[in-house]
């Protein structure tokens, strides 16, 4: 089996396993047309800075998956990642190849994602807001709930966002207003 064969059945299965056991807060799917580009959503949990805030953004899988990890955006400002630059997060982007484990899936790239996301001990990184490091650290839990408070209407502006996550467009209708 060609190793892209290998690739898009890899992905196709972590598909499917989305769709049948999905993860609490994380959405995901590929976009029309190419399963090595995904489109996802992280809803900021309760009891951190980003909560009730939807961070999107998007992996991009070389056609050498799983033996090569993805590329990692986030499209969203967070406090934490720059917006739409490749992010560093080792083990689990292809930054760090040396620490990639093809037993990586989709969703475990997501869960490690959103837990590096939320853990405040975690920086700097290649990939890192630097603004948030010019914050006094006092303030910087401000800033990321700014910005989670700000999340909504940001991604509702996003054309791209609002045609792969129109359930979210829909749910956007019934928030109350920030």
């Amino acid at each position: 089996m060609a190793v892209e064969e290998l690739a898009v059945k890899r992905l196709q299965k972590d598909y499917m396993n989305l769709l049948t056991d999905p993860v609490d807060n994380i959405l995901a799917h590929p976009i029309e047309q190419n399963i090595f580009e995904w489109v996802y959503v992280l809803r900021g949990p309760v009891d951190t800075a980003y909560y009730g805030g939807i961070y999107y953004g998007k992996l991009v899988f070389p056609k050498e998956y799983p033996l090569r990890g993805p590329s990692i955006y986030m499209t969203t400002p967070s406090g934490k990642f720059k917006t739409n630059h490749k992010l560093c997060v080792s083990g689990i982007s292809d930054m760090h190849s040396e620490k990639w484990s093809p037993c990586h899936t989709v969703s475990t790239i997501l869960i490690s994602l959103f837990s590096f996301m939320v853990d405040d001990k975690c920086g700097p990184f290649s990939g890192m807001d630097t603004d948030i490091l010019r914050t006094p650290p006092a303030l910087q839990i401000d800033k990321q709930r700014e910005l989670a408070a700000k999340s909504w209407s940001f991604n509702l502006n996003d054309k791209t966002f609002c045609k792969y996550f129109p359930q979210l467009v829909e749910e956007a209708k019934t928030r109350p207003p920030n």
